[in-house]
């Protein structure tokens, strides 16, 4: 593989990483909106963009790019310091994606109990305190 191509290469893949990182970005913010259908789009997307860094791998990966290419070395670095900072951004927006999670299943579960509650005892102690004759003067 001659180095312009492999530049164009590692330049078309460090831009498709900052588009997943851009994604992976606005996906958090649309955890925190509760948003599905922003983040089932951003989701579509983002299987697409994987699938055009995998294209640009498989091309990088049929010849070795020579080492003694200096100046390719920077952007490879460039490349692998994005990577890493996509996998954080990942874990941030699995994390937010649980907490998430966690507070739909309490809200939910506070309103299925204060339901259970009032139809099982507000509403009974008021019927039987209108039938009471405690509160008559006899």
């Amino acid at each position: 593989m001659d180095q312009d191509k492999a530049r164009d290469c590692l330049t078309r893949k460090m831009e498709i990483l900052e588009k997943i990182a851009k994604n992976t970005s606005m996906q958090h913010r649309l955890v925190r909106k509760q948003d599905m259908r922003g983040l089932k789009r951003l989701l579509i997307e983002r299987g697409r963009m994987i699938d055009e860094l995998a294209a640009v791998n498989l091309e990088l990966g049929k010849d070795e790019i020579g080492e003694n290419w200096i100046d390719l070395q920077g952007l490879m670095a460039a490349i692998l310091a994005k990577q890493s900072e996509i996998m954080s951004l990942n874990d941030e927006v699995l994390q937010a994606a649980m907490e998430e999670k966690a507070q739909i299943a309490a809200e939910l579960n506070n309103s299925r109990v204060m339901r259970e509650a009032k139809s099982n005892y507000v509403k009974q102690w008021a019927l039987t305190g209108y039938r009471s004759s405690l509160n008559l003067k006899g």
